[in-house]
């Protein structure tokens, strides 16, 4: 029979001594391929160290490049960061401006709204006055006679030519002829208060007719020199006396 040989595996001796007389030989084996793999690696250090002595200032340019682009890269955008931020403070103070702006509006308005307010308030006042039958219901100098008794009224005692008016403005709801007291001229004034006037002369409304205090009612002559005058408040007869406003 034949026998297989064997492959013999072959190994690298490296043997390692000294000048000295005494040394001693130190033997390493090395397997081929680890031998191979050493020198490749020895081969590339030296290889890619002349490759960095040959190309060092290409290598350090192109480095040096892309540092250049990437500065000018983050400048650029650190320039449209701060327009965008300028940008944004300029709308921002202009905001600020118009709130100002509308601030001042507001308080002008509402100091506005006040005063008007006030002169509202004012002009309804005073229109109000006009409404409540506070003036004597004629002109000129007259004495007065307070009844008291049954309906509380107030005859007036004038001279020729004197001028009955009505106290407060209002709408003549009524206006009839009465046997022995003349005329009977009633005017409401829309605010709880109707009064009532009596005269025996010839009256210069019309029933029905809007009239403004101090208008002539009755123009007094010799034959008519009495007026009677009445009050009523929410349908009840008060004393005149206590609502007229009379100075001096």
């Amino acid at each position: 029979m034949e026998t297989k040989k064997h492959k013999q595996k072959k190994n690298h001796v490296v043997i390692v001594t000294s000048n000295a007389e005494d040394a001693k030989v130190k033997q390493f084996q090395i397997r081929p391929w680890l031998l191979w793999l050493v020198i490749i690696t020895l081969c590339l250090v030296i290889g890619v160290g002349f490759g960095y002595i040959l190309y060092e200032d290409q290598i350090w340019n192109a480095a040096n490049q892309k540092i250049a682009v990437h500065q000018g890269t983050v400048k650029e955008m650190e320039q449209k960061l701060q327009t965008q931020q300028e940008a944004a403070d300029d709308e921002a103070k202009r905001y600020e401006e118009e709130i100002d702006r509308l601030k001042e509006e507001m308080e002008l308005l509402t100091s506005t709204v006040g005063l008007q307010k006030e002169e509202v308030e004012a002009l309804k006042a005073e229109r109000d006055e006009l409404y409540n039958p506070v003036l004597l219901p004629l002109t000129g100098a007259a004495t007065i006679e307070e009844i008291s008794e049954g309906e509380p009224s107030c005859i007036f005692n004038a001279s020729e030519g004197a001028l009955v008016v009505a106290t407060a403005s209002g709408t003549v709801t009524e206006i009839i002829e009465e046997p022995e007291q003349g005329y009977k001229v009633t005017i409401d004034h829309s605010n709880g208060y109707v009064t009532i006037y009596r005269n025996i002369s010839t009256p210069k409304v019309k029933q029905g007719e809007e009239v403004m205090q101090g208008i002539t009612i009755f123009v007094m002559d010799s034959n008519s020199l009495k007026l009677g005058y009445q009050i009523m408040k929410d349908g009840i007869f008060v004393n005149p006396m206590e609502v007229i406003e009379i100075d001096g």
